[in-house]
């Protein structure tokens, strides 16, 4: 009887581990709507903790990617550049462009190039930042981001330049169909 007692608890505790444990896990979801692929992360709860979006220049290895997070208070901009498009072996600071269907914006941006150079992969990944200005706040920058957010989801073409001294200049156009049927409905992830 007292070895029944002590097995019970035990088979108790298995049995709310086993009901639990798939709530637990983090799920993933994936959309595709035109030219965009979108991955959404969510918490245990099923609310939206964060997501990625993804395009490329048609036969290039050249990604434009999106990418905003609860953690975060502001959305990740980023180039990512593979094989014959990367510019550099060593991190640089880039000076960047963005012209919204041929119309450049009057941010003052910047790209951070990072190199990834491992056994899996070779790339540049160029993080666009808009520069920041001596005594801005944070919600002067949301409020920044959240703008040229707006006008991306309203173009049809997205043209990045990328420049500094040393290197040749670098200029991409991506495809801004389906961003704002993806972005739209989840843009308050990213502020």
């Amino acid at each position: 009887m007292l070895q029944m007692l002590k097995i019970k608890p035990f088979f108790i505790l298995l049995f709310s581990l086993l009901t639990l444990l798939p709530g637990l896990v983090v799920s993933a979801e994936t959309k595709v709507l035109k030219d965009y692929h979108m991955t959404l992360y969510k918490d245990v709860q099923g609310s939206l903790d964060g997501f990625e979006l993804f395009t490329k220049v048609e036969g290039k290895r050249a990604f434009f990617g999106l990418t905003c997070s609860i953690q975060s208070p502001l959305p990740l901009l980023q180039v990512i550049l593979f094989d014959d498009e990367i510019m550099t072996d060593m991190t640089k600071l880039l000076s960047a462009k963005v012209f919204i269907d041929g119309v450049e914006q009057t941010l003052q941006l910047q790209g951070i190039l990072k190199v990834v150079d491992t056994a899996e992969e070779l790339s540049n990944k160029v993080r666009l930042e808009i520069v920041t200005e001596r005594g801005s706040s944070l919600q002067q920058l949301q409020s920044q981001y959240k703008n040229l957010l707006n006008s991306l989801q309203k173009g049809q073409l997205l043209t990045i330049e990328l420049n500094h001294r040393t290197l040749e200049p670098k200029d991409m156009s991506f495809s801004l169909q389906g961003l704002e049927g993806l972005l739209k409905p989840n843009q308050a992830v990213c502020f």
